[in-house]
Parts: structure tokens; C-alpha cells; sequence
């Protein structure tokens, strides 16, 4: 795992300065070393390894999300809309 960890540290490194074809190149040669899944590893690399379980840094919280439509009408509108 700490050897993992090492390689893509330093392919990350070189990943990152490469031209696209270059990219496809390193890509393929440390999903050969690494055994990680194409996809995955693409996204090791342009990230760098995880930090302590893939938790978000300190100090930067996780930013919200909402789902859902967002509502046509305000509250005056739907009491008078109930009014009628």
C-alpha cells in the first residue's frame, strides 16, 4: 500500500505537466503497475493520493447540495393562491 501511495505521488507529479498523448501514455503504464482501473487512476493522478481516508482537508467544508426543483411560487403567493 505505502508503495502505491509513493508511485503515484511521483507519476502524479509528471502526470500533471504532460501533453495529452503523454497522459495516455503515463495512464496506461501505472494502471500496469498499479492494477488500478483505468478510470480510477486517471482521477488518482489528477488529484494525488488520498489523505487520511479521502476526507476533505481541514477547514474547507464539503459545499451543500440542493435537490429538487427550486419553487415557483413564494409563500405570499401560495396564501393568496389558497385564498382563491
Amino acid at each position: 500500500m505505502a508503495t502505491r501511495v509513493r508511485i503515484t505521488k511521483e507519476v502524479s507529479k509528471r502526470y500533471r505537466r504532460a501533453s495529452k498523448k503523454e497522459k495516455g501514455k503515463i495512464l496506461d503504464e501505472f494502471c500496469a503497475t498499479t492494477e488500478y482501473n483505468r478510470k480510477y487512476a486517471g482521477r488518482v493522478l489528477r488529484k494525488g493520493p488520498d489523505r487520511k481516508g479521502g476526507k476533505s482537508p481541514p477547514g474547507r467544508p464539503r459545499p451543500l447540495r440542493t435537490h429538487g426543483r427550486k419553487p415557483v411560487y413564494t409563500n405570499d403567493v401560495r396564501k393568496a393562491l389558497v385564498k382563491i
